[in-house]
């Protein structure tokens, strides 16, 4: 355990390393000449730094994902949970697909008008989060008054 401990502590100090170099680049770096002096001011390092970012967002995405696929199919009863979870969340699109309408609202007055399908998934996005946060509103609710419960019991 203690090797991999190093290993781990060494790709640590040598990402926050990178990220320090590239940080000092970008801001100390200079602009792109074309664009000194105008509002679209651009620093020189700009393309690096995302380019940076984007790749530890990859590794972070592709190390949660393998380490979460391998707990889920590792333990069946968190397999189970998962299950329930995955099909609680295809019945809340589902319900929030059959709800939404394809119609462009009134006092839309566009050149180009989105497409049925697109106005169909915004109003299934619209309609799931208005669906999660009544369910998070309902859970906070009857959380605190289970609590309140259990402490005029004691």
């Amino acid at each position: 355990m203690k090797e991999i401990q190093k290993i781990s502590s060494i790709i640590l100090i040598s990402v926050i390393g990178i990220s320090v170099i590239l940080t000092v680049l970008f801001y100390f770096g200079g602009s792109v000449p074309e664009t000194i002096g105008t509002s679209f001011e651009e620093k020189k390092f700009t393309s690096l730094i995302m380019i940076w970012g984007a790749f530890l967002l990859f590794v972070a995405l592709t190390i949660t994902l393998t380490f979460t696929i391998i707990n889920i199919f590792a333990n069946s009863k968190v397999f189970k949970n998962y299950m329930i979870v995955l099909g609680l969340t295809a019945v809340l699109f589902l319900i929030s697909y059959l709800t939404a309408s394809s119609n462009p609202l009134p006092v839309l007055r566009l050149d180009k008008m989105p497409s049925p399908l697109m106005l169909k998934w915004v109003g299934t996005g619209l309609n799931a989060a208005i669906i999660l946060t009544c369910v998070a509103f309902l859970s906070i609710i009857i959380s605190e008054a289970l609590r309140g419960v259990r402490f005029l019991d004691k």
